[in-house]
């Protein structure tokens, strides 16, 4: 649904209408730089806009992240663009822009008596008007514009109030009582005021609801940790919550009922912006390490992969020279570094990585045992 909050603005009065968030379109013939977009209305429509859409997703503009489709896969939709999706509101400025914006403009250059001011951010839209009764010629055109393209102004949400300098005493002559009506736009309360000096003054104050927080569940962290700033939290596949406590040096994890059952802190003097946990498979771009050194029944060699994930086990090879090292035997990955008894006589040994099929990951440096 579209969202248009229509401000009527005028110099003897002010009439405010806003629009409700509409069905998602779906005509594919959107007139997109018709002719006839400055020459009638309604404006007949083509299907430029269905090649210019057609030619954004081709070249990958646009995803279905919200989907979890891998970006080169697209799925039919009948029902818009999925909630969230990078691609809707892409789709959406195009589409208002050649629905709405420019059928706007060539309405003010070829209907309008008196002044018609536009604003739009996204799908919020405020609209001034000079005279009341162009706003409600416009309000209705409006609507049999919308049906072209499969859309309806919420009745309920739909509305048209005086606002502006006159508003006050306009109210007075017709007997009200009460301050104008106000408006919300872009997360701002819209009001009639008064400078100090007893002008009109638009006046803005923040939303009281967009001021307002509901606690669902509370994490306690121990020591208390106090952050100014930042933190995140993370709903795990588990039921469990991760938590960032944001310019404090904390993160932990928490049970649905808040108990902890992981805690970490970070260096001195360290904070986190944002903390998530993600199943990760780590593949270094250089070969394990591997470090000989004598020991009663031969050599040891310590060998470790820093960062690699998917080490299992390490195959121990060994030979008179480098050219001649052989497999012989397999030992478990033990921690970060893992030790390996060579024997007696042999004199290179080198260590590969095993995955835990047993297939080769890749070999360390080969290394003299003298």
């Amino acid at each position: 649904m579209l969202d248009l909050p229509l401000a009527l603005d005028g110099r003897r009065s002010r009439r405010l209408a806003s629009y409700p968030r509409g069905a998602p379109f779906s005509c594919p013939e959107v007139g997109v730089g018709c002719a006839g977009c400055y020459a009638a209305s309604p404006l007949p429509a083509g299907p430029c806009c269905y090649l210019l859409l057609q030619s954004r997703l081709s070249k990958g503009t646009a995803s279905t992240a919200a989907r979890r489709e891998p970006p080169h896969r697209w799925q039919a939709s009948e029902r818009g663009s999925p909630q969230g999706a990078t691609v809707s509101p892409l789709l959406a400025n195009l589409f208002l822009h050649y629905a709405f914006d420019l059928w706007v403009q060539w309405w003010r250059q070829k209907q309008a008596r008196g002044d018609v001011v536009a604003v739009r951010y996204a799908d919020d839209v405020v609209l001034g008007f000079e005279h009341e009764d162009e706003a409600r010629r416009f309000l209705a055109e409006l609507q049999e514009r919308f049906k072209r393209f499969g859309l309806e102004l919420h009745p309920e949400k739909t509305r048209l109030i005086e606002f502006g300098r006159y508003a006050t005493a306009r109210r007075k002559w017709h007997g009200l009582d009460g301050a104008p009506e106000t408006f919300k736009f872009l997360g701002f309360l819209h009001l009639c005021g008064r400078s100090r000096a007893g002008r009109f003054l638009l006046t803005r104050h923040t939303d009281p609801k967009r001021m307002r927080a509901t606690l669902h569940r509370r994490y306690v962290h121990h020591p208390p940790a106090v952050a100014r700033a930042l933190g995140s939290t993370q709903m795990l596949p588990n039921g469990n919550v991760l938590v960032g406590w944001g310019t404090s040096p904390y993160f932990s994890e928490h049970t649905d009922g808040g108990r902890v059952v992981f805690d970490a802190r970070l260096p001195q003097g360290g904070e986190n912006y944002r903390v998530l946990r993600f199943p990760w498979s780590g593949h270094p771009y250089y070969p394990p390490v591997a470090k000989a050194r004598r020991h009663a029944a031969g050599h040891l060699l310590h060998v470790s992969w820093n960062g690699a994930t998917e080490v299992a086990q390490w195959q121990l090879e060994y030979g008179p020279t480098p050219d001649e090292v052989a497999p012989q035997r397999a030992v478990p990955r033990s921690h970060f570094e893992t030790r390996i008894q060579v024997p007696a006589g042999a004199g290179y040994a080198r260590a590969t990585a095993l995955n835990a099929n047993g297939e080769p990951l890749r070999s360390s440096n080969v290394v003299p045992l003298e």
